[in-house]
């Protein structure tokens, strides 16, 4: 579980480094966030115009377009966790809290 930082209007998340490793990213490693049919918001990784995968002290994140975080409605209180499906992608997926 990971959860989405406020950094002066930028919202960023920490990758775990497992997630790193095993799909072979990094720091210059560009992502872009793609919604598909489900809602699901998939990392995707592109060779060109894609957000920039930040390395610091061992940690990886990168910044979440603020767009995305708009039509999700999340916010730093938001609990996310990322999910790899039957095709290899990564999906940002939010925790909804237990009612």
């Amino acid at each position: 579980m990971v959860k989405i930082v406020n950094n002066y209007g930028q919202y960023k998340v920490t990758i775990p480094k497992d997630i790193i490793e095993v799909k072979g990213w990094s720091s210059k490693t560009e992502l872009r966030f793609i919604e598909d049919i489900n809602e699901n918001i998939i990392l995707k990784p592109v060779k060109k115009g894609g957000i920039k995968v930040v390395a610091n002290a061992g940690q990886y994140k990168i910044t979440v377009p603020i767009d995305v975080i708009d039509d999700k409605g999340w916010s730093s209180k938001t609990k996310l966790r990322f999910v790899e499906n039957t095709n290899g992608d990564i999906i940002l997926r939010e925790i909804k809290p237990r009612k």
